[in-house]
């Protein structure tokens, strides 16, 4: 399904494209250029509501990798760009008739996805301030014990409170809620 959205996004760019060149040459084909693009905005509204709703789509891009902080896109950025893209599709693929009649509800969409968007630009940027305040903590702990990580607790967690307990100034009750939210552990 995800390869068919992409082949369906691209192909309907390379025509959008196109017919924008056909316009500029003017030939008219407005309604075939309205439609190229309602697609293209179309199955990336799809591509990117399927990467917020499956993991798997979105290859590993909303959490952090191995020795990375977490950045967007996540699952909530995913999820309001989709809706804006949706709202572009529903605009291009209804210009005339249906945009007059429904412009509230294009309006709408369009604040309901960049309330989204952004709403999961702030948490991306929480956890990734929460990881550097960990990993700069998780540094000093290693050069004041011997280059070893906090250990020898019950869990991550009660790990991770060690360094709270030698540096409560950075790593304070927030940012340890932040990383066990975003379900980041040390071993």
């Amino acid at each position: 399904m995800r390869a068919v959205l992409i082949l369906v996004m691209v192909g309907a760019l390379f025509a959008g494209v196109l017919t924008v060149a056909l316009l500029f040459m003017r030939i008219p084909v407005e309604g075939l250029a309205l439609v190229c693009w309602g697609l293209a905005a179309t199955a990336t509204s799809l591509l990117s509501i399927g990467e917020a709703l499956v993991p798997s789509w979105a290859g590993g891009r909303w959490g952090p990798g191995q020795r990375k902080l977490p950045r967007p896109p996540n699952r909530l950025t995913s999820f309001g760009f989709g809706v804006v893209s949706g709202t572009c599709g529903a605009a291009f693929l209804g210009a005339g008739w249906l945009t007059e009649h429904i412009v509230p509800v294009i309006l709408g969409g369009f604040a309901t996805g960049f309330v989204l968007s952004f709403a999961g630009l702030r948490y991306a940027q929480r956890q990734g301030e929460a990881a550097r305040a960990i990993q700069v903590a998780l540094l000093e702990y290693s050069d004041r014990h011997d280059g070893w990580f906090p250990r020898g607790e019950a869990s991550s967690e009660a790990a991770l409170s060690l360094l709270h307990r030698e540096n409560p100034s950075l790593v304070t009750a927030d940012v340890l809620s932040e990383e066990i939210k975003g379900d980041m552990h040390v071993y």
